[in-house]
């Protein structure tokens, strides 16, 4: 039965924080609560912000504050300007009403020609009850998806993800009675090629990114790259710094499955982990059967009132590829669910810009890459 969100103490599942889960809700701080306290303030005395509404994919306004100064260092200021920007935004762009609305009337057309070239899934829990987000780079083709649809299509499809990611997020609190507000991503390279790095993927990604970092902040919570080059390990160490401590997630980037394999079976309980990776949970072909319908649920989240005070050799690629592919060339649906998420949108756009001299060799080699719309 659901919690009763503006009386229950919230916490972390336990564990989550091996290190200690200091600067989370449930671990604030004396200086941090006051922070958060002083954010409330400074936000409820204007009548023209509706702080609930904003809110309202989180448990409390006080857990929404708190992932907010998270991702901004703890900087009250910069906080309060995300926050009444994120409600310009909103208003702009309408965009508490996508939540009700299908893929269809998101994308204003079939979502088919999307979710056939962007082959993205949300399957499964991790050990601490996080939604798991799996992308296939090796079905990613970018070029062919925008002969089909248009940017501005794709990143309001986006934001209707994450609506519903969020919607879900919120749910899975409330059921657990523990706070669930992020998401675990595993990012398959294997069939990725090398080719597919061009000005208009950085494009993409640099766009997703930004909406993601300002918009939906501190949503991210560990990524694995499974499949990945080794090279990009060492293009990972010389990124690393530039993230932001505050809001880096955990990151593992693992080359073969006698890496990967126990990490992922580790991180995923086996009923929950997809076929396609030795596991008993669902099979990506299978999810949508019925239809694309996206993350989460399409109900809204309830509306509550703010609470008082601070919160404390062959074809490797995945099976799902290759019947996806048939059907594809049979002319039948394919329904593959796109990822969501925040800042591994962010950690792979840095990473292109590193790795695609690194491994391409000498300049003049690779030719001139296509800008974005070509």
């Amino acid at each position: 039965m659901p919690v009763d969100p503006t009386t229950h103490e919230w916490r972390y599942p336990p564990g989550l924080f091996p290190n200690g889960a200091d600067g989370h809700v449930g671990a604030l701080t004396p200086k941090q609560s006051e922070q958060v306290a002083a954010l409330l303030a400074a936000l409820s005395v204007d009548p023209s912000l509706d702080l609930p509404r904003l809110a309202r994919y989180d448990v409390t306004p006080q857990v929404f504050l708190v992932r907010h100064l998270r991702a901004h260092g703890w900087d009250g200021q910069e906080a309060e300007k995300a926050v009444r920007e994120l409600q310009a935004w909103r208003e702009e762009h309408q965009v508490d009403a996508l939540l009700r609305l299908s893929a269809r009337d998101v994308l204003l057309q079939d979502p088919e020609p999307l979710l056939a070239h962007f082959p993205h899934y949300v399957a499964g829990r991790d050990r601490w009850g996080r939604p798991v987000a799996w992308s296939l780079y090796g079905g990613f083709h970018l070029k062919r998806l925008l002969q089909h649809t248009s940017w501005p299509k794709v990143l309001r499809h986006h934001a209707w993800e994450m609506e519903r990611l969020s919607a879900l997020l919120l749910r899975l609190s409330l059921s657990s009675g523990r706070l669930v507000d992020r998401v675990t991503v595993v990012v398959d390279l294997l069939g990725f090629s090398l080719t597919a790095l061009s000005s208009q993927l950085v494009h993409f990604l640099n766009e997703v990114a930004a909406m993601d970092k300002k918009y939906y902040a501190d949503r991210a919570g560990q990524l694995l790259l499974i499949n990945a080059p080794k090279a990009l390990r060492a293009v990972y160490g010389r990124i690393r710094k530039m993230l932001d401590p505050e809001g880096a997630m955990e990151v593992s980037i693992l080359s073969s499955e006698a890496e990967w394999g126990p990490r992922l079976r580790a991180l995923v309980p086996e009923e929950e982990l997809p076929v396609q990776y030795g596991g008993k949970g669902k099979d990506f072909e299978d999810l949508y059967a019925g239809g694309y319908e996206g993350p989460g649920s399409i109900e809204p989240p309830p509306e509550r009132p703010a609470a008082p005070g601070p919160a404390g050799g062959g074809d490797r690629r995945p099976s799902s590829y290759r019947r996806a592919s048939s059907r594809r060339e049979r002319g039948g649906p394919v329904h593959p669910r796109p990822t969501t998420g925040a800042g591994w949108w962010q950690l792979l756009r840095t990473m292109v810009v590193f790795l695609r001299p690194l491994l391409q060799g000498p300049a003049g080699q690779a030719g001139s890459a296509p800008g974005p719309g070509e």
